[in-house]
């Protein structure tokens, strides 16, 4: 490696760079003469978009952006991508043919078929406004009357429609002090008609006239050209200077091209167009497009838009041509060769001659020079000393273009490259494996990269001071070094998984470059990744350069773009989704799209002003303030509104009350554009159908389809971006109407409530006559029962009064059977007892005579309860709850049972408290208290018998308990059933409780209650009876 660097230190001499530079300093200016612009071409035919390639005429909207073609198959719109061919109606005939494009004074343009129909262009679309019977055929004129006689009609046609259709063989001179003044040409001869002194003068042998400015000229053949003078009111030459060489055996004759509408005249000459301006009293002649007219065309018109650098040329038998001036210049290393030449590094030796790093030299116009120097394949750094840095592997070589004179420094660390950075007047170099300073004593190691750090190397395509003192370094991250203490550190990028390719500062932002994904803006310590482009070639983003008025131009790996910085900083500041980038490429002259980067300077901006940017093939080169492709500037037209199979125009009257059941609603859009399509950032929004801008390629699509819309008003506004700042806009608005469906009006609404409300007012009396029919049918059923009721009403209260009787007699027959029946059976029991008390205990007529007791004592019991039993259900249908008091009722119920217990030694207490007053079945109670008591008293022999009571849970719990004998498990089980009958005890010990029981379980019915025994063989027995403190009679309870 040292022998090479030692090589090159030899082969370039001081001697050598000093006749070298001589040679650059005498060639530059040589260079600057031969240069030329080459135009980029574009044919049209019937093959792409005309329908058919013999074009009339063309007349250039530049106010909408439309380029009007009058071809044999019609009339044609051109947007500068799309054909929108016109056919012509009027009277229901269609006319394909047009014969005459033109504009008048106010720049309206005309056009006339070849059935003499003259349409006006309005609102992007011709018109129709009249049938030409004047200028049909001018030689016709000649036909019926002398030339004069023709001219002078002429003169008075002109004169009545001066703001309307005119040939283009007419002119007006427009001067202010001769307004109305104008000449044409007529049947080769010229003819000027001065409108103060209203005089026709005829001058024959011309065969063609033009204008520059207010002038108006009449040229004859080989260029000789005549002037009308006012003063001597005849035509005086005009000399023209300036003329090129003609070419020689060109087949096409050379001569002054004009139309109507064109600022100045244009003169062809082989392949260059020459512009014909005036200058003092002549006219001079100056090249404008060199080597862009398309040889053996025929071109018949010209039009001249140059604020977008385009030229349109017509031909009656090949079509449209639309020539383009390049913005950019392509120097490529091995011109016609197919073998590209990859360039990367560049640097600009003397003023105005660059050298890459693969050794092509060119001059700012363009031309191949020798190269002064040959340097490697890497970077190329020039200090702020005016020195160049630049390495060869692992050696930094400095070039003093001063002092012409080159050294070298070896860091032997095996590095492939190196890129160099300058902060606090220091100089730095960062190669794979290491970093240290510059210094005059040569290179002092600062930082030597540890093995497995960063994929083994740093791999550094640029470098750039971060702050003072510290360095940004591209690499597989962004890495920092810190000068002062010789540390290196990582910014933290969230996402990023590719290389850092490139930086740019700029005011307080830090702009960072990647290769794939996109580039990112830092300040104060964020860090956000941009928008990019409609196609996202600012993925790789190689190269920033930003220029003097306030925009930064950046290389791709596709093409070249331009933005303003006043948009990123917004685009940064409040996170936009979008900003405009103007994109350049092939139609702008760049030979080979793909930029290169990686290197360092990765662009280079020259000391004329001019940018360079290498690519895959050659060096691109361009003014950055030069004029070129400008945003979309026209605003975006809606053509035609299609609702299902319906077309309307934009502008009628139709749209604003589109029909509610339209399912496909179509508009149409058209955008005059003559830049590349990146550079259409189209985008629209239906309100109040939608909240957010929606995007489409217009270019692609350029129809908007919405789908059964619901009713309502809605307004679509179509903007397309139009300037580099983030709010430039160019807005188109429309309005429309979706209706409401019929079942949806007013007028709907109002006869369906007319038809309820006649509905329900019909239906109302309907029912209400049926009321009242059935009403009536009901008073005569009401009736007819009333009546039966009655009838058996009657019946009832008879049938009530003979059972009230029969019930008293009942109650009678009750009284005397129980007097007759129970009074005996007491006194024979009574007799009985005489008898055997009147025995000894021990004799066997004691125990006879106690069995006959015990028998009439039962038996009268089962008497007793019998007759019970009949009387409570006799009077189960005349009971009701009375109010009574407890105590009393119970007394007088063991009245006779007291008597009785007594005579046994048994002593009956009555416990229940005094004035417990209660509502409930009064006699039902008494029965029930009377036959607990007697069965209390039967069964005990000693000890004592206690009734007793207390309130509980909203009722009344009565209790007799006694001493007696008690009552088996078995039989207690029985006695809490709720049958009123047990049929395993209906004879035996337990029959002498059937009869009883039942009775006490039946009148727990009535009274609502509930009785629970308890009881243990020999130790007495416990009846407890809970009933509500007020009863429900049956009446109640039904």
């Amino acid at each position: 490696m040292r022998i090479i660097a030692i090589r090159i230190i030899r082969d370039i001499t001081v001697h050598g760079l000093r006749i070298f530079f001589c040679f650059i300093l005498l060639l530059f200016p040589l260079s600057f003469l031969f240069s030329q612009t080459s135009y980029n071409i574009r044919h049209y035919t019937n093959e792409n978009g005309l329908p058919a390639i013999g074009v009339t005429g063309i007349q250039l909207d530049k106010t909408n952006g439309f380029l009007w073609i009058g071809t044999q198959g019609g009339l044609v719109r051109f947007d500068g991508r799309n054909f929108t061919n016109f056919g012509l109606v009027k009277g229901g005939a269609v006319a394909s043919r047009i014969t005459l494009m033109t504009q008048n004074r106010q720049g309206i343009i005309y056009c006339e078929d070849a059935n003499f129909s003259v349409f006006r262009i309005r609102n992007n679309k011709p018109e129709f406004v009249t049938t030409d019977t004047f200028f049909i055929a001018p030689a016709g004129i000649r036909d019926i009357a002398s030339g004069n006689i023709a001219a002078t009609r002429i003169v008075d046609r002109v004169r009545h429609q001066a703001d309307s259709l005119l040939p283009e063989w007419i002119a007006f001179h427009d001067k202010v002090d001769d307004f109305n003044s104008f000449s044409f040409i007529y049947a080769e001869d010229a003819y000027h008609y001065d409108e103060q002194l209203d005089t026709l003068l005829r001058f024959p042998g011309f065969k063609r006239l033009f204008k520059v400015d207010d002038h108006v000229y009449f040229e004859k053949t080989g260029y000789e050209i005549w002037e009308y003078d006012r003063a001597s009111r005849k035509l005086v030459p005009v000399s023209i200077s300036g003329m090129p060489a003609l070419v020689a055996g060109e087949k096409e004759v050379p001569g002054i091209m004009w139309k109507p509408g064109m600022k100045e005249p244009l003169l062809v000459n082989g392949t260059d167009i020459w512009k014909v301006r005036r200058e003092g009293k002549g006219l001079v002649t100056e090249p404008f497009c060199m080597e862009c007219y398309p040889r053996g065309s025929y071109i018949t018109c010209m039009q001249v838009w140059e604020e977008e650098g385009l030229i349109f040329m017509s031909s009656e038998v090949n079509g449209l041509y639309v020539a383009r001036n390049p913005f950019i210049k392509t120097v490529l290393g091995n011109p016609g060769s197919n073998a590209a030449k990859v360039e990367y590094a560049q640097a600009e030796l003397v003023p105005g001659v660059v050298v890459t790093a693969c050794g092509t030299a060119f001059s700012s116009k363009g031309e191949l020079l020798p190269a002064p120097l040959d340097f490697p394949r890497n970077n190329i750094f020039l200090a702020k000393t005016g020195d160049y840095w630049y390495s060869l592997n692992d050696t930094l070589l400095h070039v003093y273009p001063g002092q012409q004179r080159k050294t070298v420094t070896a860091l032997r660390d095996n590095s492939i490259r190196a890129v160099y950075a300058e902060t606090n007047n220091r100089l730095f170099a960062i190669s794979n494996y290491s970093i240290g300073e510059i210094t005059d004593d040569g290179f002092r190691l600062l930082y030597q990269l540890p093995r497995g750090a960063l994929k083994n190397d740093l791999d550094p395509t640029d470098a750039i001071e971060w702050t003072p003192g510290i360095i940004a370094i591209a690499s597989e991250k962004l890495v920092l070094f810190n000068t002062e203490n010789a540390t290196l550190d990582t910014v933290h990028i969230p996402g990023l998984t590719t290389k850092v390719r490139s930086f740019l500062k700029y005011k307080d932002y830090f702009f960072i470059g990647t290769y794939g994904q996109g580039f990112y803006m830092y300040k104060n310590g964020v860090i956000k990744k941009m928008p990019l482009d409609k196609q996202q070639h600012l993925s790789f983003t190689h190269c920033f350069i930003p220029d003097e008025k306030g925009y930064c131009w950046i290389s791709t790996n596709h093409g070249l773009f331009k933005t303003s910085f006043t948009a990123l900083v917004a685009a940064y500041e409040h996170d936009l989704p979008e900003i405009y980038y103007h994109y350049f490429g092939k139609e702008d002259g760049i030979f080979n799209t793909e930029l290169n980067g990686g290197c360092q300077p990765c662009g280079l901006k020259m000391s004329s002003g001019l940018f360079s940017f290498p690519s895959m093939n050659g060096v691109v080169v361009f003014d950055p303030l030069a004029p070129h492709s400008r945003p979309p500037s026209n605003r975006i037209f809606v053509d035609e509104v299609i609702a299902d199979t319906m077309r309307y125009q934009p502008d009628s009257g139709a749209i604003k009350n589109l029909s509610p059941f339209i399912k496909d609603l179509r508009f149409t859009l058209s955008l005059p554009h003559y830049t590349n399509t990146e550079n259409i950032y189209f985008s629209y929004k239906l309100e109040p159908y939608h909240d957010a801008w929606n995007s489409q390629d217009i270019v692609r699509n350029n129809v908007l389809q919405f789908g059964q819309l619901p009713p309502g008003s809605y307004k679509l506004y179509l903007r397309v971006r139009n300037g580099f700042e983030a709010d430039q806009f160019q807005t188109t608005m429309i309005e429309f109407n979706v209706l409401k469906p019929w079942y949806r009006s007013a007028w709907f609404y109002t006869l369906c409530i007319a038809a309820l409300i006649l509905m329900i007012w019909g239906l109302v009396r309907w029912r209400t006559a049926s009321i009242a029919a059935r009403k009536k049918e009901l008073q005569l059923k009401v009736d007819e029962q009333t009546k039966s009721i009655a009838d058996q009403s009657r019946q009832l209260e008879n049938q009530l009064l003979q059972q009230e009787e029969d019930n008293k007699i009942k109650s009678r027959l009750i009284a005397i059977i129980s007097h007759d029946i129970i009074t005996p059976l007491t006194f024979m029991s009574l007799v009985g007892k005489k008898i055997r008390n009147a025995f000894a205990d021990n004799d066997p007529n004691y125990k006879l005579a106690d069995t006959l007791v015990t028998v009439l004592q039962e038996l009268e019991s089962l008497t007793v309860n019998m007759l019970n039993w009949i009387r409570f259900h006799h009077e189960k249908g005349q009971m009701q709850p009375e109010r009574f008091e407890l105590r009393p009722l119970v007394a007088g119920s063991v009245e006779i049972i007291t008597t009785l217990a007594a005579g046994k030694g048994v002593e009956l207490h009555n416990d229940i408290p005094d004035n417990t007053d209660m509502v409930q079945y009064k006699e039902a109670i008494a029965v029930i208290v009377y036959n607990l008591a007697m069965n209390a008293m039967k069964h005990t022999d000693s000890g004592s018998i206690r009734i007793a009571g207390q309130a509980k849970d909203s009722g009344y719990l009565l209790t007799v308990s006694d001493t007696g004998k008690g009552m088996t498990p078995q039989l207690v089980k029985l006695l809490n059933t709720q049958d009123s009958l047990i049929s395993e005890y209906s004879i035996g010990e337990s029959k002498k409780f059937q009869f009883g029981f039942r009775i006490i379980k039946d009148l727990l019915r009535i009274i609502q209650g509930t009785m629970k025994v308890e009881s243990e063989p020999g130790r007495g027995t416990q009846v407890s009876i809970w009933f509500p403190l007020s009863g429900t009679s049956d009446r109640q309870k039904t």
